[in-house]
């Protein structure tokens, strides 16, 4: 269903959106501490069927659809998973992030020379 009525559009929600739940389409930033100095992010566009790769682990976006922004979960529950078993990711919703370092962040979909995405 089309949510009319409200005419905001989503990328600013009105404060206290921590009560929304993610959905498809939604920009979302996943963050996974891989040692004590180095936090890996993400960010991705949530998608059913997509998975995003972190920390030698991928994530499966179905798994993050319907639940709360600012959820963390632990990967390698699942064979999808791969090697990012107990890795703890946090997922955190963009409103809040600075144009900057979404900008650096940029989307890993495209796959840059040498990935061989040239079907």
């Amino acid at each position: 269903g089309i949510m009319s009525g409200a005419g905001a559009p989503s990328a600013t929600r009105p404060a206290g959106h921590g009560a929304l739940l993610m959905q498809a389409g939604d920009p979302v930033i996943l963050e996974c501490r891989v040692s004590n100095h180095q936090t890996e992010m993400r960010f991705c566009i949530l998608k059913e069927g997509e998975k995003t790769k972190i920390a030698k682990g991928q994530v499966p976006h179905k798994s993050l659809i319907g639940q709360p922004f600012e959820t963390t979960f632990e990967m390698g529950k699942g064979k999808e998973e791969g090697k990012g078993a107990g890795n703890v990711v946090s997922v955190v919703d963009t409103v809040d992030t600075s144009a900057e370092v979404l900008e650096e962040l940029g989307e890993e979909e495209e796959g840059g020379p040498g990935e061989g995405k040239d079907n």
